[in-house]
């Protein structure tokens, strides 16, 4: 990727420098209800109602 070559320094740098708010923030903009599936492998009868709470489920 012709990347120079302190670039995974400065990566984790400006990794480590991101503070539990601004993830939140990003989360609260992006990470909204409406622009989520969840996709739940498991026994229907056991997470059903559960789900249901958080809007709508389909059975596949």
């Amino acid at each position: 990727y012709d990347l120079p070559e302190e670039y995974w320094e400065v990566y984790r740098s400006q990794i480590e420098e991101v503070t539990a708010e601004q993830v939140r923030e990003v989360c609260e903009t992006y990470l909204t209800r409406d622009r989520m599936t969840l996709l739940a492998v498991t026994d229907a009868e056991s997470v059903l109602e559960p789900l249901s709470e958080l809007g709508t489920v389909d059975l596949v």
